[in-house]
């Protein structure tokens, strides 16, 4: 579960229904005392994560319904939720991709200088 994100429950006349700050718990919420109708669900995420799914679903309430929900966030590169080790790991990939990138273009050169020089026979 995400931390500090945020969910709101707002009717077709733009009245806030409802809203709860979510926790570490993997428990969903539930908002009782909502009347039958239309609403739009919202979520906003907390700042060093990334949404990966909509943050905004309508929702129809008809007597003795149960509707469920789920919106979705991933941490964000920048963020520094990574444990310490994402600056290390980019930094190694950095440093393979390029050494890949010169080893490349030595390949290629040598390639280049072998095929200027023609065979003995067509001599």
């Amino acid at each position: 579960a995400v931390e500090n994100g945020q969910i709101s429950v707002v009717n077709v006349a733009g009245a806030m229904i409802g809203e709860h700050t979510t926790d570490a718990s993997v428990e969903g919420y539930c908002f009782p005392d909502i009347q039958n109708g239309d609403y739009n669900v919202s979520a906003a995420v907390p700042p060093e994560y990334n949404p990966t799914t909509g943050l905004s679903a309508p929702v129809v309430v008809n007597p003795g319904d149960i509707k469920f929900l789920q919106f979705g966030a991933q941490a964000s590169a920048a963020s520094g939720l990574t444990g310490g080790g994402g600056d290390s790991r980019s930094t190694l990939l950095g440093i393979v991709g390029l050494v890949l990138l010169v080893g490349a273009g030595a390949l290629g050169f040598y390639a280049s200088r072998m095929g200027r020089s023609s065979p003995r026979s067509l001599r």
